[in-house]
């Protein structure tokens, strides 16, 4: 009986510690897992389209930026020109509206930065304005141009594909702080024992006639 007893206790007890064994991996299955759900990338926003709701007026008239091209090399300090098509004529008002065109620093389409205007004024309905980009601009890797236009209190944006501009000149924004070197002190000069002596000598004649 107690070697039945034996035998049923070491059952027993190797029963539990391959249950626990079992918990144990589950556990570290389920943090790994979890820990590979949470390292997961996320999927990046999409970028803004050309025109959409953000051109569109109260009346429903927007344009649409055909000129710059996609990838289309613009020259700094050359005239260029700004084409778009007037997509609605529903809104009397914006076709005879004027539109300005702004620069932008494109290169994160999530997040432009105006770079300054191009063309304060433009009649909506001409259809094409030329332009001039600056030589100084900002050199960044993507541009865009913006419509701006004023609306119901709202401003209207449409944008134009992404291009590149050549022959910029580099700026330098910090000012460089110039370095002066110190002024050097004036050689001192010392006289030779002859040339000391010379002066003792018509010190002392010029004393005797003093008496």
């Amino acid at each position: 009986m107690q070697v039945v007893a034996a035998l049923l206790l070491s059952a027993v007890s190797a029963m539990a510690q391959s249950s626990d064994t079992v918990a144990a991996s589950a556990a570290t299955t389920s943090s790994a897992a979890a820990a590979s759900s949470s390292a997961a990338p996320t999927s990046a926003a999409a970028p803004p389209t050309s025109g959409g709701d953000t051109c569109t007026t109260a009346k429903g008239g927007f344009i649409s930026i055909i000129q710059p091209l996609n990838n289309m090399p613009i020259a700094a300090g050359k005239n260029f020109t700004i084409t778009w098509d007037l997509k609605s004529r529903s809104d009397e008002t914006f076709n005879t509206a004027s539109i300005g065109f702004e620069l932008l620093d494109a290169s994160n389409p999530n997040n432009v930065v105006s770079l300054g205007s191009l063309v304060t004024s433009a009649n909506v309905a001409d259809g094409l304005v030329n332009a001039m980009i600056p030589a100084t601009t900002k050199i960044v890797k993507s541009y865009a141009v913006r419509s701006t236009y004023r609306d119901n209190g709202n401003w209207r944006y449409c944008f134009s594909p992404q291009f590149t501009i050549t022959g910029l000149s580099q700026v330098v924004t910090t000012s460089a702080v110039a370095s002066v070197a110190p002024t050097a002190a004036p050689a001192t000069t010392s006289k030779s024992s002859a040339e000391v002596m010379v002066g003792s000598a018509f010190a002392a004649v010029a004393a005797l006639f003093a008496f």
